[in-house]
């Protein structure tokens, strides 16, 4: 199959980044004929930004780059990734005009939410849900805290809404989780051409030992993802398994100050690649304790993919995601006992090992690269009869 894949580079490298890298790399293994376009956040400079945000409008450059890609390659399949700000969905209807069928990747909740991620002031926030103006995200400068960014950003969902872009253009949605798929429903999206598809891991890590006989938390050290919980949580578990925390972000001093104050908390910077299987791998079980929804955190696909349990906050995505007392244990969102309970309850870690074989069995049937290809490509045939039909 032709694909052409593509994504606007976030200026801090993200999981959307990587996943983007993973499925082009995953459709070329499989023998398929794949092209990018991809634009980078620090492509340009501040004296650009004026025409940058107006492209968040309507790109008309990008769009027509798209386009002369996509013929010329006879694409089948046009696979949007993130389109914010240099690509614009304007790029869907050139797409379109090529001939081949559009497909987008929604990875976050930026459809009815300027942040993205539905979260503002250490709380869900959902004032913007269904709206078909975002303006109390213009308000709070939700977008990049800053009033002056937000507002190309919602005029450019407020037009595209009023225009059915997407509902027009688009021939095939791949959400990432039900709940995903549940609260963008009116946001304009074509709900009847959404499709689940969750992220992968690739290469397969095989499955870890988990006889580390630690915690381990991997992921951006900042409030949303339920930080201060955690610290505060093993602040009077002296006798509670070492929780090792990986990663980097604006929490990294209250995490080191943790670290060292309390002899079962140590902090070890930020690990990339190869090292974060190996460190989830020899973890007896990792932790999840988000505050936000989430879309589908990489940390949880890796813990799955070295067969290594979760205990994760029971909130959005990970209630899709996590399986309660299968493959991991749930504590409501910034319940601090209720993390302590889990984690002093010798009955939680006399059943982990047991946990292992069903937490490995779960990523290759569902989360593997296997399993993803032929998902991936069942939404593309899926696709394509509805473009031609």
């Amino acid at each position: 199959m032709r694909v052409l894949v593509a994504h606007n580079y976030y200026r801090q490298r993200g999981g959307e980044d990587q996943v983007f890298e993973d499925e082009v790399d995953l459709l070329r293994r499989n023998g398929h004929d794949v092209e990018t376009f991809v634009r980078h956040n620090h492509d340009f400079s501040g004296l650009q930004t004026i025409s940058v945000a107006a492209g968040t409008v309507w790109n008309r450059s990008a769009a027509r780059a798209i386009e002369e890609q996509a013929r010329a390659m006879s694409a089948e399949v046009v696979h949007f990734h993130n389109w914010l700000p240099q690509i614009s969905m304007a790029a869907f209807a050139s797409a379109h005009r090529s001939g081949a069928a559009v497909v987008q990747t929604i990875h976050n909740y930026r459809y009815t939410c300027a942040s993205g991620v539905l979260y503002r002031d250490g709380e869900i926030c959902e004032a913007c849900l269904g709206k078909a103006v975002g303006t109390p995200a213009v308000k709070y400068g939700c977008y990049r805290d800053s009033r002056v960014a937000t507002i190309p950003l919602v005029t450019a969902l407020g037009i595209h809404r009023a225009k059915g872009t997407t509902a027009k253009y688009l021939d095939a949605v791949i959400m990432l989780t039900e709940f995903a798929q549940t609260k963008l429903s009116d946001s304009g999206l074509p709900t009847d051409r959404m499709y689940i598809k969750p992220n992968f891991v690739s290469p397969d890590p095989g499955e870890g030992s988990g006889a580390g006989g630690y915690v381990a938390f991997v992921g951006r050290l900042i409030d949303n993802k339920g930080i201060e919980v955690l610290l505060d949580a093993w602040s009077t578990m002296p006798t509670a398994p070492t929780l090792r925390i990986a990663g980097a972000g604006p929490m990294e001093v209250a995490v080191q100050a943790s670290a060292d104050a309390l002899e079962n908390v140590e902090y070890l910077g930020r690990i990339d690649g190869s090292a974060v299987s190996e460190f989830l791998g020899h973890a007896t079980a990792s932790v999840v304790p988000s505050l936000n929804y989430e879309g589908f955190p990489k940390t949880v696909v890796e813990s799955y993919a070295v067969g290594t349990p979760v205990i994760a906050s029971r909130i959005g995505s990970l209630i899709d995601i996590v399986t309660d007392g299968e493959t991991a244990f749930h504590f409501e969102p910034g319940d601090t006992d209720g993390l302590r309970a889990i984690v002093g309850d010798p009955a939680t870690w006399a059943s982990l090992g047991a946990m292992r074989p069903i937490v490995r069995g779960r990523f290759e049937s569902e989360l593997s690269a296997d399993a993803n290809i032929g998902r991936l490509v069942e939404i593309y045939d899926a696709a394509i009869r509805h473009r031609h039909a």
